[in-house]
């Protein structure tokens, strides 16, 4: 009755405001819609009236469904947003919002992280030099909102010294700046510098590179504990090797916290897909695409569309699950996975 009754006063209030309006030969008509509102019809396109609280909420399905992911998102600490190179109207980009973000020059940049990469050596394929005993390689990574040359520069607050990146190169979206610097200096004050033309330069402050590693771990860590997933074996060793560099870092996680090795994708069966696949699976429509979100687990979107035609994992240990489509002019649609079996992002076609 409860239902009925609401309905029936949107469609009073409806009838009120169109009353109000100046009389037209074109018609409009008011039905009953989705979630106990109604839908209101018209020449020039159809709304949805839904009751929010004390409030009437009015607007296209598509702006109250995106509203609604919106609300889901910043629950879960993540927002949309514009890359560059992701675009269509099925394609989602996602961003932490626990991570600084900042504009250059028209641009804007998401994500901002640093860590120390303990443990990795020069590669002539990486176009990583050797370097020098008592020396880190140093990653700063970040994502675009759109195509330009940002050139990062590392400055040393204490030692009043500026460093160059000896390598800068993108991967799947994804920036990376790599600089050697001293062990000793990990532990100072530094500043993260990002330039574009003749812009005005965006400018990010750490308390430290080991601090700054420190705390992109334990992120990651309140995350997994969050979704009661495991913490990776090679996060740990990086706790143990910033705490030789700065006493203050514990130098192991709680013992409560459970630990796993790294998946190794080229030991998985079915051609590094952990999940069994179909080429011959069923199709996915936009609108079934349009309805994963961010932080749905693996198991909701099987539930869903069933297996996945094929899938291709990604060097950063996420994977795309592809499946064909059933709308437009066919194709795949693509959800991606972290390693923990998360979705990340949703996508369009593959070519």
């Amino acid at each position: 009755m409860e239902k009925y009754t609401r309905v029936i006063i949107l469609i009073l209030t409806l009838v009120l405001l169109f009353l109000a309006a100046p009389a037209t030969s074109e018609v409009i008509r008011i039905v009953p819609g989705p979630l106990d509102g109604c839908k209101i019809m018209t020449p020039w396109g159809d709304y949805i009236a839904v009751q929010q609280g004390s409030t009437i909420w009015v607007g296209t399905e598509a702006e109250y469904e995106r509203a609604r992911i919106s609300s889901i998102l910043g629950n879960m600490g993540m927002k949309e947003v514009q890359l560059e190179g992701i675009s269509g109207p099925n394609v989602h980009a996602i961003i932490s919002t626990n991570q600084p973000s900042m504009p250059v020059g028209g641009v804007q940049l998401y994500q901002i992280e640093s860590q120390i990469l303990f443990g990795v050596g020069p590669s002539k394929k990486l176009h990583r030099p050797p370097k020098p005993a008592d020396t880190e390689y140093v990653s700063v990574t970040w994502l675009q909102s759109k195509k330009a040359a940002i050139t990062p520069r590392l400055y040393d607050l204490e030692e009043k010294k500026s460093l160059k990146p000896f390598k800068t190169e993108m991967i799947g979206g994804l920036h990376n700046s790599e600089f050697m610097v001293a062990r000793a200096a990990a532990t100072h004050k530094v500043g993260l510098i990002f330039a574009h033309n003749k812009s005005t330069p965006g400018y990010l402050q750490l308390a430290s590179l080991s601090q700054a590693h420190y705390k992109s771990i334990m992120d990651s860590v309140q995350e997994s504990q969050r979704l009661k997933t495991p913490v990776y074996k090679t996060q740990v060793a990086d706790l143990a090797a910033l705490h030789e560099l700065d006493s203050s870092i514990p130098a192991e996680l709680d013992s409560s916290i459970p630990i796993k090795d790294e998946i190794d994708y080229d030991k998985l069966p079915n051609k590094g897909c952990p999940m069994k696949t179909n080429s011959k699976g069923k199709k996915v429509s936009d609108r079934q695409l349009d309805g994963i979100y961010v932080g749905m687990s693996e198991s909701e979107v099987l539930n869903r569309f069933g297996p996945p035609t094929h899938c291709t994992p990604q060097d950063d240990g996420s994977i795309w699950y592809w499946w064909k489509r059933s709308s437009g002019k066919g194709g795949e649609s693509m959800v991606d996975f972290d390693p923990r079996g998360i979705v990340m992002s949703t996508g369009g076609d593959a070519d």
